[in-house]
């Protein structure tokens, strides 16, 4: 059987999608009780040239809280610098 692919068959795109913010991305720190939360995402396509800088910023806002351990969830580009960067760290595990 052939494949009918045509454009007015398609009916969601759920892949190959970065996450923008229009307010820019979001590159601070949260108290959820005594864990602290470093957030650091929301560069649309741009992560991959953002994110040298913005893990940067994360892992000098995330050090000030002097933590003894941490742990990186969200392994994209921004994240793989974040976890890096941080690395002096011991990681849980």
């Amino acid at each position: 059987m052939p494949i009918r692919a045509r454009t007015d068959r398609i009916f969601d795109i759920a892949v190959c999608l970065r996450p923008f913010r229009p307010a820019g991305p979001r590159v601070d720190t949260e108290r959820l009780g005594d864990t602290l939360v470093v957030h650091n995402y929301g560069h649309g396509g741009s992560g991959w040239s953002l994110s040298w800088g913005s893990s940067t910023r994360a892992v000098r806002l995330a050090m000030q809280a002097s933590p003894s351990e941490v742990a990186v969830i969200g392994m994209r580009r921004a994240g793989a610098h974040l976890a890096r960067s941080s690395r002096n760290v011991p990681a849980r595990g």
